[in-house]
């Protein structure tokens, strides 16, 4: 996420999860359901993360679903920063995000 804004505004197809990554992988970026409609997911929304697997790095985005996508700078950033990380070019702290606690 290096070089990416803190808060990324972007139209695309967002995914509803049961669960999170959270605990598991190091959350990268969320979705604010507050800027659409039909988020089920709630206030934690994980939208891209990474992790370790074995010796390597897996990384995911749930990104990408539109044309324009790919023709986004940003976007295209943002798939560039997964390459590296995930060739072993660039590194990244792997240590999972912590559960967000439950609202009371």
């Amino acid at each position: 996420m290096e070089g990416l804004p803190k808060r990324w505004s972007r139209t695309d197809e967002w995914y509803n999860y049961e669960g999170t990554p959270r605990g598991k992988a190091r959350v990268l970026a969320t979705v604010d359901e507050a800027t659409y409609t039909g988020g089920t997911v709630g206030e934690d929304h994980p939208i891209a993360w990474c992790r370790q697997a074995g010796r390597g790095v897996m990384w995911y985005t749930a990104m990408g679903h539109t044309d324009e996508s790919f023709r986004e700078p940003l976007f295209l950033k943002h798939i560039l920063g997964g390459i590296r990380l995930t060739a072993g070019v660039r590194t990244a702290d792997l240590t999972p995000n912590a559960r967000k606690k439950a609202e009371p």
